[in-house]
């Protein structure tokens, strides 16, 4: 018997701390920070110590947000690079 193809659904729906930190640039201080002043979507509770933040969420969020506010600042020095 032949099934309808269902659509591969992403496997990747739910980010970790660690995850969510790399997509969006922020440390896991600043992440928590903005959830707490409602700036920043909030995790789910997958189990008794962990959370998760819904991918869509995040990336909603990242693509609200000013280009200008991720390119680094004229002025700023850039990091220095040394070699051995």
């Amino acid at each position: 018997m032949n099934f309808p193809q269902q659509p591969t659904p992403d496997p990747v729906l739910l980010y970790r701390l660690r995850d969510v930190c790399v997509a969006v640039g922020l440390s896991r201080s600043t992440v928590y920070e903005l959830v707490k002043t409602g700036r920043f979507p909030p995790p789910i509770r997958v189990a008794t110590r962990g959370v998760r933040w819904r991918r869509s969420d995040v990336e909603r969020w990242a693509s609200s947000r000013p280009v200008a506010a991720r390119l680094p600042h004229p002025e700023s020095k850039s990091p220095t690079v040394h070699t051995v």
